[in-house]
C-alpha cells in the first residue's frame, strides 16, 4: 500500500471556504508522497487560499535520505495541483506557517 501525505483538514477548509451552506467539499486530493520506489510519511500542518480560489498547502515529508523536509503545494480551485517545492538543508526541517502577500507570493515559517 503506498504511504500519502494526506491533508484531511483540507477539506474542512474548502468546505468552510467554499461551500457556507452545505457540507460537501468541492474536492479532495491526496498528494502521493513517493520516491524512487520508496514509501514516505508526511503531514499537513498550514492551509490558506488566495482570491482565486487556490490552496497552498505545507507540510513536512520524508523525501531526502530519511531527514524531515518542509513541502509547499498549490492546487488550483478545481483540486489540480500546480506546483509543489520542497525545502530541505540536509537536516529536519519543521514548518509552522503559511502566508500570501498581495502580489501572491508564498511564505513559509519555521
Amino acid at each position: 500500500m503506498r504511504s500519502y501525505l494526506t491533508f484531511i483538514f483540507l477539506v474542512s477548509i474548502s468546505v468552510l471556504t467554499s461551500l457556507a451552506q452545505t457540507a460537501t467539499p468541492l474536492w479532495n486530493v491526496r498528494h502521493d508522497n513517493t520516491q524512487g520506489g520508496m514509501e514516505n510519511t508526511g503531514y499537513g500542518v498550514s492551509v490558506v487560499t488566495d482570491a482565486s480560489g487556490n490552496v497552498y498547502i505545507t507540510g513536512n515529508t520524508t523525501l531526502t535520505g530519511g531527514f524531515t523536509d518542509n513541502i509547499t503545494i498549490k492546487y488550483n480551485s478545481a483540486g489540480v495541483q500546480q506546483w509543489a517545492v520542497t525545502y530541505n538543508t540536509g537536516c529536519n526541517e519543521y514548518p509552522t506557517a503559511t502566508c500570501l502577500d498581495a502580489l501572491g507570493n508564498v511564505y513559509v515559517t519555521g
